[in-house]
């Protein structure tokens, strides 16, 4: 069975430490995306290569963020680790906009940051393709 994610899914995801979002589409045609990220920050210019197959968008003067997987298949490790990567661009982006350096005598709160985060997006996901994951922990 193929539990690639094919159809645009939009799940989001608040954390109320830093009081930030992230908005994660998956399957949604980039350059649809570009063009509504130009027209909602007109300020910015949102262009991406063809190759890319994942990214993360930072606005950080609306604590908004956004992460754009081109496919997502919870059995397939790279997809995992193409999430994970995006997630960590986040994360670090939430913390620099916080004034909290990324270093190892503030790795803490990265590690959190990053597992609330992803976990969070995995349990999502699992829902959108019908795995059911869960957990007592979020």
């Amino acid at each position: 069975m193929d539990n690639t994610i094919k159809q645009s899914v939009t799940l989001d995801c608040s954390e109320p430490i830093y009081n930030s979002t992230v908005r994660v589409y998956i399957g949604l045609d980039k350059a649809l995306l570009a063009k509504e990220l130009n027209k909602e920050y007109p300020e910015n210019c949102f262009l991406y290569p063809d190759w890319c197959d994942a990214f993360h968008v930072s606005i950080p003067q609306t604590r908004k963020h956004y992460i754009w997987l081109e496919t997502y298949n919870p059995l397939d490790s790279n997809d995992i680790a193409t999430l994970a990567h995006e997630v960590i661009h986040y994360a670090m982006s939430v913390l620099n906009s916080a004034g909290i350096p990324v270093d190892k005598d503030h790795d803490e709160a990265l590690t959190h940051l990053f597992y609330y985060t992803f976990n969070y997006l995995l349990l999502e996901l699992g829902k959108a393709n019908g795995s059911g994951r869960k957990t007592s922990k979020v």
